[in-house]
């Protein structure tokens, strides 16, 4: 079997000139990789469809690899020390040194999407050889091609804050954050020339509302006359605007 990321041999074994008899005593052996240093590990199609994957965004399938973190870390390393590839070709954000396509949004939704059903293989290489290169950790993807025979798949995803549970970590009494998201799409694969020429198409769509909750502590009226009375004594002029500005909050009850 021959996979993404990994040095597969043949074993080829010569008949000998002449007949001979020999007893061989043979023993289990650990296995042990003898053709690369690299460790891989790969992740099959089957796999790739059926893990429910929040967002329905592929980098975290790198969860599913030995040595690898619910951060995202391979084997000890910054979570943003990995080489990202396509089909062995570059798929990283110079800029902040991550992921490009499927790169983080809001809430677990990604900001681009490649569609799973693209995705064939998923390989996750630790201490990567010379080939690999830029990075020790190297994440590769093999996408789908067409075959003789046609397949395709239909799909609609919905995420909604309607059917969530309410968070432990929210304020009594406040309403649930925001969160309606739809994903539609499909796939179409098959023959244009049977045995040479093949199509594969994939479209997904996201649309989605997502209301991004931050909590901030504001000073509280008695604070702000404590903080101005300090002040006063020292005779340190107190800016009226500044004034202005820790007083609007918590004269609307919103502290």
């Amino acid at each position: 079997e021959v996979e993404v990321g990994r040095v597969s041999t043949v074993p080829v074994k010569m008949s000998v000139a002449q007949q001979a008899t020999a007893v061989e005593v043979t023993s289990s052996v650990v296995a042990l990789e003898t053709d690369s240093s690299a460790l891989n590990g790969v992740i099959p199609n089957q796999a790739v469809q059926d893990v429910p994957l929040n967002g329905r965004d592929f980098t975290q399938l790198v969860r599913l690899a030995p040595g690898v973190n619910g951060a995202g870390s391979l084997n000890g390393g910054r979570i943003d020390q990995k080489n990202w590839q396509i089909d062995g070709a570059d798929n990283n954000d110079l800029w902040h040194n991550s992921v490009s396509v499927n790169q983080g949004g809001v809430s677990g939704v990604a900001g681009t999407l490649l569609p799973i059903d693209a995705i064939d293989q998923f390989s996750v290489q630790s201490h990567g050889n010379a080939e690999t290169g830029r990075n020790a950790g190297s994440i590769n993807m093999v996408i789908k091609s067409g075959t003789n025979d046609l397949h395709g798949t239909l799909y609609y995803f919905n995420r909604n804050d309607a059917l969530a549970a309410e968070t432990p970590f929210a304020p009594v009494g406040s309403a649930k954050p925001k969160l309606k998201n739809n994903q539609f799409g499909g796939s179409a694969g098959g023959p244009i020339v049977r045995n040479k020429l093949f199509y594969f198409l994939t479209y997904e769509r996201q649309k989605f509302i997502i209301g991004n909750q931050l909590g901030a502590l504001e000073p509280s009226a008695a604070w702000v006359n404590l903080a101005t009375g300090v002040l006063n004594r020292y005779n340190v002029q107190v800016n009226p605007a500044s004034l202005n500005v820790l007083t609007f909050w918590p004269a609307r009850g919103l502290v």
